[in-house]
């Protein structure tokens, strides 16, 4: 007797446990439903490639020679990141209609607004951006900044 009530026990656990297994399944599906409704439409992976010997190029290298001339290569490639994030071809906005500018680009960056006004200066200069109407974009953003495609799973 006693061995068909552990048979039963047993039989019953088994099917509790699939039930709970059930509903947690649906519970996490719900959820991730619910995420697809209430998050924006995330945006497609990208990538900032530097041309090979970008670097030892003669803008550049000019660049490095000026004062604060590191910082200027690095502001540089941290335009391209903010191009990149406001994905409107190399055009600079915080947000619809709100361009970059010196000011808020010294706070992004934590760098001094100084440094931030000569920066983007000599970038302009050397062409490697363009700003019209105090809106800033990046020159070549097509050749710096790639979207990935969507990859197959390989089995």
């Amino acid at each position: 007797m006693e061995g068909r009530t552990i048979e039963k026990d047993i039989r019953s656990n088994i099917i509790t446990n699939d039930n709970r297994r059930k509903e947690a399944d649906s519970t996490v599906e719900k959820e991730q439903n619910m995420r697809r409704i209430t998050q924006p439409e995330m945006r497609k992976p990208c990538a900032i490639k530097l041309p090979i010997g970008f670097f030892d190029s003669d803008k550049v290298r000019i660049l490095y020679g000026q004062k604060n001339g590191a910082s200027v290569v690095l502001l540089y490639i941290m335009l391209v990141d903010f191009a990149a994030k406001s994905n409107r071809n190399g055009a600079l906005y915080v947000a619809d209609g709100i361009p970059y500018d010196a000011e808020v680009i010294a706070n992004l960056t934590r760098m001094d607004a100084a440094v931030v006004k000569s920066a983007l200066e000599s970038l302009q200069r050397f062409g490697m951006i363009r700003m019209d109407n105090d809106a800033i974009s990046v020159v070549a953003y097509a050749q710096l900044v790639h979207y990935e495609q969507s990859r197959r799973r390989r089995r």
